[in-house]
């Protein structure tokens, strides 16, 4: 990494230590620079700023090349313990399809890794899926491609790669165009429908509702709550200008629950499987990843 003018040039080791440096060298520089222009929301920053020996003054006269230069002469144990916990990481398979991916994943500032993971077995994928409220996030795939993906820094985590992982969102290149197409919508708020088709599940439902509505209250943010939607007003939901669907109810590869029957999913096969009861979350037309069932038809 050379800066223009060469006032900084660092080396980066190969692959696979070189994911990992850039990440920790993205956090680190992001959060010195945040305490240096006092964006410090934990109120701790002029504390290790001392500890550390950074003047915020004299680095605020540094160019940006200049401020990296100084970062980089910052022990990274000394700060290690303090960054904050990553918003976004990204694992991306190295392809040509993909690397269109790259300019919305910088935007977004994601730590960006290469996908490692292990397959689930049938045993495996039984056992976190009845310990778990559903066993994956994104779209349909075989039983086979279910993978636990080797997660690393952040708090939400993406997958743009094969194969469809657990504790993880699955992402396309579509998606991330699809999102691109509505930055510069006419209504800003964020509109959200929470959808209950399961009784049962009610308890959930009031305390997700509530949930939203107390968020709403100081966010630009409308939510809609329906229950027991049938399968053309289900359809609409998702088909509608909707950010997020969070779906309360019965999900499976034969579809969504709906009072009578089940809804089939988008370019799904209709197969023989018990249903499971399932909290859903799925960005819509102007989201940036599909569904569990499938993409929106917005998309």
């Amino acid at each position: 990494m050379t800066t223009t003018g060469g006032a900084v040039r660092h080396e980066f080791e190969p692959l696979p230590a070189f994911q990992q440096e850039a990440a920790t060298l993205l956090r680190r520089v992001f959060y010195l620079d945040c305490l240096v222009r006092r964006v410090d929301p934990d109120r701790t920053g002029a504390d290790l700023l001392a500890e550390i020996g950074l003047d915020p003054a004299a680095a605020q006269d540094r160019s940006p090349a200049g401020r990296l230069e100084r970062y980089l002469d910052v022990p990274t144990d000394s700060v290690r313990r303090a960054l904050p916990e990553w918003h976004l990481s990204t694992y991306a398979s190295p392809s040509t399809e993909r690397v269109r991916c790259l300019p919305f994943l910088l935007d977004k500032l994601s730590l960006i890794y290469l996908p490692e993971g292990t397959a689930l077995d049938r045993s495996d994928l039984l056992e976190r899926t009845l310990s778990d409220t559903y066993p994956t996030r994104g779209v349909r795939a075989d039983r086979e491609s279910v993978l636990a993906p080797n997660l690393q820094a952040g708090r939400v985590h993406a997958w743009l790669a094969s194969g469809t992982p657990i504790d993880a969102h699955k992402t396309i290149p579509a998606a991330y165009e699809n999102r691109y197409r509505f930055r510069d919508r006419d209504n800003d708020r964020l509109q959200v429908a929470v959808v209950l088709n399961d009784r049962e599940m009610g308890d959930e439902h009031s305390a997700v509702a509530e949930i939203y509505r107390e968020r709403a209250a100081g966010l630009p943010m409308d939510v809609a709550v329906h229950e027991q939607l049938p399968t053309d007003r289900l359809g609409s939901v998702f088909e509608a200008t909707n950010d997020f669907v969070h779906y309360i109810g019965h999900c499976d590869e034969d579809g969504f629950g709906v009072p009578t029957a089940l809804s089939p999913p988008v370019n799904s096969p209709r197969r023989g499987r018990r249903r499971s009861s399932s909290t859903l979350v799925a960005p819509t037309t102007r989201g940036s990843t599909w569904s569990s069932a499938g993409p929106s038809r917005g998309q």
